[in-house]
């Protein structure tokens, strides 16, 4: 549907500049440009952005349907902790992953999210290859996802990714191993994310932990205004309806 547009607005030498052609700012561009267009494009434009349109109300429900639930579920909030990780991502984790109860332990959860590196053994040498690719595809693509962002905004993987950088190459699955491994140790303990490990005793960095805490009150601020906007929205939606049937 997309393509068409395109195809349609390019065959008159229309390019729109605004980052989101369907956005408030692309919209205008296209109606602009709406009388250069032949009569029967104009009626094939029309009906291409309604159904764009369509398409729209219904992702703006479905995000209003995630948040509302996530906004319920303590799991979801723990793993918003994670940088990297927002209420869309969590939802998505989680509904991959079941009850992480059915888990024996974080080797086997690790397993199954599927970046496990394979092996190839020939005498006594081991040599590393690429990830297995076992278990659900569209969870193995959200846990190397976030590792992005944990190796660029976090000190705990950013360091751990060096070290195996400078021992393995740019094995950024083993990154989301261990991600996978920490998902598991926090959902089953009901913890949420720290860049502190165990043995450190050194004071933290407070302005640094408090960024993550600004963050997670974003994320969670932004999920909740979602939520809360769909609301209003139908609601206006009800009264216009109820008001259009008293009418009748």
């Amino acid at each position: 549907m997309l393509h068409k547009l395109h195809a349609l607005l390019t065959s008159y030498g229309i390019i729109i500049k605004a980052t989101d052609p369907f956005g408030k700012k692309g919209l205008r561009e296209i109606e602009g440009n709406y009388s250069n267009l032949s009569y029967s494009d104009k009626i094939v434009l029309r009906s291409l952005l309604n159904d764009i349109s369509l398409i729209k109300e219904r992702e703006r429900e479905i995000e209003a349907e995630i948040s509302s639930r996530a906004d319920n579920s303590n799991d979801i909030k723990l793993l918003m902790t994670i940088p990297g990780i927002n209420f869309y991502t969590a939802s998505g984790i989680l509904s991959e992953i079941g009850t992480i109860s059915r888990f024996e332990n974080k080797l086997k959860f690790a397993s199954y999210t599927g970046p496990i590196l394979s092996e190839h053994s020939s005498g006594e040498k081991k040599v590393m290859g690429d990830i297995t690719k076992h278990g659900p595809p569209l969870l193995r693509f959200f846990l190397v996802e976030t590792v992005h962002s944990l190796i660029k905004f976090t000190k705990k993987f950013r360091s751990k990714y060096l070290s195996i950088v400078r021992r393995l190459g740019k094995k950024r699955s083993i990154i989301a191993r261990i991600l996978a491994e920490t998902i598991y140790i926090m959902l089953k303990n009901n913890v949420r994310y720290s860049e502190k490990e165990r043995s450190e005793t050194a004071n933290p960095d407070e302005l640094y932990f408090k960024r993550f805490e600004e963050l997670l009150m974003k994320k969670i601020n932004n999920m909740r205004r979602i939520a809360n906007n769909a609301n209003t929205q139908r609601d206006s939606a009800n009264l216009i309806y109820r008001g259009s049937k008293k009418d009748c």
